[in-house]
């Protein structure tokens, strides 16, 4: 596909289709990565179109740049939460989590938890996009073992690969505090986050009910 650069610098392209220009959707920011696996080593070079980065031209189709020119996710951040951030933390986890009410047939622990406080105890990291803060994760260490308490996606960002990043971002915090497994509960009916936290190598220990909730306890040796 042909595209149009709109303006770049050595680290970031901005580039759309030529061919759909009045669709602010096909609108991409490109990170320009060096080493990108599979990247020809003759691309793997800055482009710069004038010392201040800025300018126009056209990518013709299989050129260079036409080659990073293709859907990557917008570059986020994983950071502690602070006082700020609790608004949008307690959105997200609302909504992300109304719509097993009715599956379970109770209100899920996370939107009865106490998110200021947790924050204060500095227990709560958000993933940060240039749109806003689009999921949250709540740690908790424990004498044997790092607790994921909480993961959770903004409905809308869901199937970018947030939750995978979150999920690694937990596991990376666990080793930086010297833990060898971190662990993990969900909701007996949310099936699906089951078979999520499996495929991610998290192991079933235990099943019991907590708060009047049925929940599937799973941990990973790391």
């Amino acid at each position: 596909m042909p595209w149009t650069l709109l303006w770049g610098t050595a680290q970031q392209f901005l580039v759309w289709p030529r061919d759909s220009v009045e669709n602010p959707r096909d609108i991409f920011i490109i990170n320009f990565i060096t080493n990108l696996p599979g990247v020809p080593p003759a691309l793997k070079c800055p482009y710069i179109l004038d010392s201040a980065g800025h300018g126009a031209t056209g990518i013709q189709a299989g050129g260079p740049l036409a080659f990073l020119a293709r859907r990557i996710p917008v570059p986020f951040d994983i950071r502690p939460a602070d006082i700020s951030d609790i608004t949008a933390i307690e959105q997200i986890v609302a909504s992300a989590y109304a719509p097993y009410v009715a599956r379970i047939g109770a209100t899920p622990g996370p939107m009865l938890d106490d998110y200021p406080a947790r924050v204060a105890r500095n227990m709560v990291h958000v993933l940060e996009t240039q749109e806003g803060i689009q999921g949250i994760l709540v740690l908790i260490p424990e004498e044997d073992c790092l607790l994921l308490d909480n993961i959770a996606v903004s409905p809308g960002a869901q199937g970018k690969g947030y939750g995978r990043q979150l999920l690694r971002f937990a596991e990376s915090e666990a080793r930086r505090l010297g833990y060898a497994h971190i662990r993990l509960y969900t909701q007996e009916k949310m099936t699906e986050n089951i078979g999520i936290y499996t495929r991610h190598g998290y192991v079933e220990t235990h099943r019991a009910e907590e708060i009047g909730l049925k929940r599937v306890f799973m941990k990973k040796a790391l």
